[in-house]
């Protein structure tokens, strides 16, 4: 089922507390400095509530005359994506004749009835419930009224149970994952499309982190996200 804003805030303040969640692995760092190595979120210390997402019917690809500045899509295989167990990076874009690991790749636009040139991006956690895969992007200074947006669903005739989570590395090489989680069940809910302010991380140079978690069976775990983008 799809959560209420309400209670996905609540659900978000009570987890830093109380609830683990598979974090990106050390290798996912690379080069930079790598990440903590508990598996639990630092909450952002001058942030006294998450900003509350806008839903909207449907695919919701309309920008409102703002500017993409970043396109997650198109810089897809710029990002080192992991699972949360395995250090090894995975291969991108992958090969779906062995997604053991996980599984990170475009889809056609035909899959969910848009455009064949659309591209969006398809991902598979792991067999071997692996319990998340992690895409870490290159640096990007966030302005002050940059949004993140994005449509989120299952592949097409593709049963799945998952979570969505955008997070980020600071200039510390420190994670954070303060931005709402949406479970989604393909069988009952229609495509979620979301907005994101990121206002708090206005003049910050940050590593965005795309997350997707397996919440039920790990073979029914073939996520999409929608145009990922930061418009401004």
């Amino acid at each position: 089922m799809k959560f209420k804003p309400v209670v996905i805030l609540l659900l978000m303040l009570t987890a830093c507390g109380t609830v683990e969640q598979a974090a990106p692995p050390p290798s996912v760092a690379a080069t930079v400095t790598p990440p903590p190595t508990q598996q639990v979120f630092t909450p952002i210390p001058t942030l006294t509530q998450a900003p509350a997402p806008t839903s909207m019917p449907l695919f919701q690809l309309n920008d409102n005359g703002k500017t993409v500045v970043f396109d997650f899509t198109a810089r897809l295989c710029e990002a080192k994506w992991v699972n949360s167990v395995n250090p090894q990076p995975l291969p991108c874009p992958g090969d779906l004749s062995n997604v053991g690991k996980g599984y990170i790749g475009l889809l056609s636009g035909s899959d969910q009835g848009l455009d064949v040139n659309f591209p969006m991006i398809l991902a598979f956690p792991a067999y071997d419930n692996a319990g998340g895969l992690f895409g870490r992007y290159p640096k990007f200074t966030v302005g002050p009224n940059d949004e993140f947006r994005a449509s989120l669903t299952c592949r097409s005739n593709t049963p799945c149970f998952v979570s969505y989570a955008l997070g980020y590395y600071d200039a510390n090489g420190k994670y954070y994952e303060p931005f709402p989680i949406e479970y989604y069940k393909y069988d009952v809910e229609p495509p979620i499309n979301y907005v994101w302010p990121l206002n708090q991380l206005a003049g910050q140079t940050v590593e965005f982190v795309l997350t997707v978690r397996n919440e039920g069976d790990a073979l029914q775990s073939w996520a999409l996200w929608i145009s990922p983008r930061i418009v401004r």
